[in-house]
């Protein structure tokens, strides 16, 4: 290459128009995370869950908390931050931005390479979607899993497959219910498998994914056999935590209507299926399979989530990125000019993300009440509690002997574990009265009345916060 040539492809490369789009989107995804991550906020139950966790797998179960339930990576990572002597909120959030910027440009690299356009339409609407802004700010497996996700699946589009099954097993390891995108892609694979049937590369294919895949999952699940005696025992444990709610149990377009409340643009995702309708399956694989892939992938998490008993927006991050790369397809093959599709796109996320600035506006901090709630633990290392608030492992090293949000579990934790423990913590609005009546309520206040002393009393709103200390 001459001298002329690199300094025209440079030249090219600088001005290039997707590229100065990208750059406008993160960079504004960035100026408008800072902002919004050190803003005062409040603590959230499983982010705090995860720093305890981490706590307890570093101090040897000294202090913090453990869950079986959760996987393990995450609270590596904080139990990490916390042995280095850094706080865990602010870098925890930190580190949200970076998955969150880097989940934005993979799905540009994804959406570029299926076609011309899509990437940076998917990228912004990504970017834009309230949802996933919000929780930037929280400390969650959501946004670091979708980025993994989103890298297994560009490094399957490059065919570097052994890489792509391990990333893959990685965002299972971050949050379990993200099998479905390991299964997405056998399913692609079988699929691949029936209409081409060519026997020798997609068993090949599959076989390196797969291999990818249990680089971490068999130790997983060996160490699940020699610490429980199950190897599927956290995976089992957490379908039981989500596994009742009677109010959205039924409810199957949850998901559905409440992605599209959010960001109405997304309305144009089918539009991306079309092109598959106009040609045979076989023609369809050759010229369009990631996009098959991609499709595959969205159903059978929204197929998922739409029947799990237990409904929360945040667990809808896990398919937006799907859904976002389909929108862009979509939206990149309406017949309309590039300068009318770019004006009625940049509307559309201009006005989403006024929507996330007044979200940063209006986030309200933690309450002095709260705050004194919490921070009364930070110079009782070790001291053992029972409480329905484990957000106060966010701030102190404690260890929680119990964590409850109903008021007959934290009697019987209480009458069981007394003697073995130093404190109770009660937040009234964080328990509920699973007996209709809260016998148990009445019941645990008069024994503590008798048989603890009050050490801080806070009242917010119709929340009453209690301290006592065991006698």
């Amino acid at each position: 290459m001459t001298f002329q040539q690199i300094k025209l492809r440079t030249k090219s490369i600088i001005v290039s128009p997707d590229r100065a789009l990208m750059l406008i989107i993160l960079s504004v995804s960035l100026i408008l995370m800072l902002i919004y991550i050190f803003r005062p906020t409040i603590i959230w139950w499983d982010s705090s869950i995860y720093i305890g966790m981490g706590k307890w797998l570093f101090s040897h179960g000294g202090v913090g908390y453990f869950e079986p339930s959760r996987p393990l990576l995450w609270p590596f990572v904080q139990g990490l931050i916390w042995k280095a002597g850094i706080d865990n909120q602010i870098t925890s959030r930190i580190l949200e931005v970076f998955f969150a910027l880097g989940a934005i440009y993979v799905i540009y690299l994804i959406g570029e390479r299926v076609k011309y356009g899509s990437g940076i339409i998917a990228a912004a609407l990504l970017s834009v979607t309230p949802f996933f802004f919000s929780f930037t700010n929280v400390g969650l497996t959501d946004i670091p899993t979708i980025f993994f996700t989103l890298l297994a699946f560009y490094l399957l589009q490059k065919d570097l497959m052994v890489w792509s099954g391990f990333f893959a097993g990685l965002a299972f390891l971050f949050r379990f219910p993200h099998a479905l995108f390991i299964i997405s892609i056998f399913l692609f694979f079988a699929t691949e498998f029936v209409i081409e049937r060519n026997f020798t590369t997609t068993i090949k294919r599959a076989l390196r994914f797969g291999i990818g895949s249990a680089i971490l999952g068999i130790p997983f699940f060996i160490s699940n056999y020699i610490l429980y005696g199950d190897i599927l025992f956290p995976l089992k444990a957490g379908v039981v935590l989500v596994g009742i709610d009677p109010i959205l149990q039924s409810q199957y377009f949850y998901y559905v209507t409440n992605i599209l409340s959010q960001n109405r643009l997304l309305i144009f995702a089918p539009l991306a299926l079309i092109p598959l309708l106009r040609k045979s399956w076989r023609e369809n694989l050759k010229e369009r399979k990631h996009l098959i892939a991609i499709f595959l992938i969205a159903l059978t998490y929204i197929v998922y989530f739409s029947h799990t008993p237990h409904k929360e927006i945040r667990y809808a991050i896990g398919f937006l990125p799907w859904i976002a790369l389909l929108t862009g397809i979509g939206i990149s093959s309406l017949n309309f000019g590039k300068k009318t599709l770019l004006v009625l796109v940049t509307a559309g996320c201009i006005w989403l993300e006024i929507g996330n600035i007044n979200h940063i506006k209006g986030e309200l901090p933690l309450e002095p009440e709260r705050s004194d709630y919490y921070e009364f633990f930070k110079n009782k290392n070790g001291k053992k509690v029972i409480t329905s608030s484990p957000m106060i492992l966010s701030v102190s090293d404690v260890k929680l002997i119990g964590v409850f949000d109903a008021w007959d579990g934290i009697l019987g934790s209480y009458t069981s574990q007394k003697e073995n423990s130093d404190y109770i913590a009660l937040d009234t609005c964080g328990l509920s009265c699973s007996d209709g009546n809260c016998a148990s309520k009445d019941i645990l206040l008069s024994k503590l009345k008798n048989e603890a002393t009050v050490e801080l009393e806070r009242t917010v709103g119709n929340c009453k916060l209690s301290i006592y200390k065991v006698k």
